[in-house]
């Protein structure tokens, strides 16, 4: 098997983050495309999907800001809107994307981040055909594209500020100010 980006080896990867165990990963042989790692719960249907590539892309930059890694957000952000016109996502809902910061006196952002609600399309993988919501986060570390997606299942306390749709950042459509720069539990607006 081929070195993990990053981790090396897979015994290296965490056995658990939270309440998610390792459930598997990819290495994809077009080494542009890196490796894929899943995180689920054992019961409740919740994953991340964690992904390290460089798409082929050389001296990407860490600076959240810059214009190369605010396309290849967007372009995770188109990716979620494609797979809604293909009929996979149905019901899709998106709300304004943000910086965002892990660590509340941090001064510089994190992470790029969008979230989302849908329902999954039927087929012979659906497990819940229930409404869903899904992060996303983006960012460059060591030259990679760490991209992780946390989806769970939307119970009926799930808070419902997934209901803003801000689809000008992800198509590129007019000049927009997102991401904006919000700490987390701030709305989007």
């Amino acid at each position: 098997m081929r070195r993990l980006p990053i981790f090396g080896t897979q015994e290296k990867l965490p056995r658990r983050l939270g309440s998610l165990n390792f459930a598997g990963v990819e290495v994809f042989t077009d080494q542009r495309l890196g490796v894929g790692i899943r995180y689920a719960h054992q019961f409740n249907g919740t994953k991340a999907d964690c992904s390290l590539s460089n798409l082929g892309l050389a001296d990407l930059s860490s600076n959240l800001h810059s214009v190369e890694v605010v396309e290849l957000f967007r372009q995770a952000c188109r990716d979620v809107l494609t797979a809604a016109r293909c009929g996979w996502y149905l019901d899709l809902e998106l709300r304004p994307s943000e910086y965002l910061r892990l660590i509340e006196d941090e001064p510089e952002a994190q992470f790029l981040f969008a979230s989302f609600s849908y329902r999954q399309a039927d087929g012979p993988d659906t497990h819940f055909a229930g409404p869903r919501v899904s992060h996303l986060a983006l960012r460059i570390d060591q030259g990679l594209i760490n991209r992780v997606r946390y989806t769970y299942f939307k119970g009926p306390t799930t808070s419902n500020r997934t209901r803003a749709a801000c689809t000008s950042c992800a198509t590129g459509s007019r000049p927009c100010n997102t991401p904006r720069s919000l700490k987390r539990g701030e709305p989007g607006a």
